[in-house]
């Protein structure tokens, strides 16, 4: 169920690099590397007293029958469901968010950076091994 991910994160690695500016990328994706990270622990917090108390306590009880075709009823069949849960929340998730016409033309709507020296149609300067650009009418040496 979690199809979506991979795909989610390229488009979004994709427009972050497209549409923000180089020197501020590392922010950017440094912000969103600390908000995933911080949710991790958040997670473990609320999943682990739900599994413990909740869901695998009513693995085999009355009512579960609905859920065994899909995760068994085994110990850790509630684990299961809740990770079946999570890959449908995603998928929820993401076709929700694909709905709103803003997010799904972003790539339209928000401009693409462009470098100083080409925003007025001014010159290309060859880049070095560095990635500094050189003087203008030098060439990079390799």
């Amino acid at each position: 169920m979690m199809v979506p991910s991979p795909a989610v994160n390229a488009t979004a690695m994709g427009l972050i690099q497209a549409k923000v500016p180089p020197d501020l990328q590392g922010r950017v994706m440094a912000v969103l590397t600390q908000f995933s990270t911080v949710l991790i622990p958040l997670a473990y917090l609320l999943v682990g007293p739900l599994a413990d108390t909740i869901v695998e306590p009513a693995v085999g009880q009355p009512g579960w029958e609905v859920f065994a075709p899909l995760v068994g009823a085994t110990p850790g069949s509630g684990m299961g469901l809740i990770m079946v849960a999570a890959g449908a929340l995603l998928v929820i998730t993401t076709l929700a968010v694909y709905a709103v016409p803003y997010i799904r033309n972003a790539e339209r709507t928000i401009p693409d950076y462009v470098p100083e020296g080409l925003a007025d149609g001014g010159p290309v300067l060859p880049v070095d091994v560095v990635g500094a650009p050189t003087p203008a009418g030098q060439m990079a040496v390799l």
